[in-house]
């Protein structure tokens, strides 16, 4: 049953970036929520690659991965993009997953939260 309803969500699930887009997210991730398949799986909306910045627009809802895929991130420069993005999409509520926020957004925000991520270089030789 399990299997039933996670093919149909997989299948309804439509996506707005190309197979080499998908290719270069998943090579450049570095946080949890670059990972599209989980998040338009979750969100039930779409992936865009917006610059260097995924983002997943749903009904009525945006979700914008703040960490930069292959860029250093910058604040105000992500705050005009967000500006942007919800001029451009008009979401009824909007999530954004980032390092920091520029003051404007952080005014607008309607709650805040933190996580901490750690990198591992998974390539680095164990000793044992």
């Amino acid at each position: 049953m399990w299997e039933q309803w996670l093919q149909e969500q997989v299948i309804r699930v439509e996506f707005m970036i190309t197979d080499m887009q998908r290719q270069f997210i998943l090579a450049s991730a570095i946080v949890p929520e670059h990972l599209v398949d989980l998040m338009t799986l979750v969100s039930g909306g779409e992936a865009h690659l917006i610059e260097e910045h995924l983002c997943v627009t749903g009904p009525q809802c945006l979700i914008v991965v703040g960490y930069p895929l292959g860029a250093e991130y910058e604040g105000t420069t992500f705050g005009s993009k967000v500006e942007g993005l919800l001029v451009r999409f008009r979401p009824k509520q909007a999530w954004i997953v980032a390092p920091d926020l520029p003051l404007s957004l952080k005014n607008r925000a309607a709650e805040l939260e933190s996580d901490c991520y750690y990198r591992l270089d998974l390539c680095a030789e164990i000793l044992g």
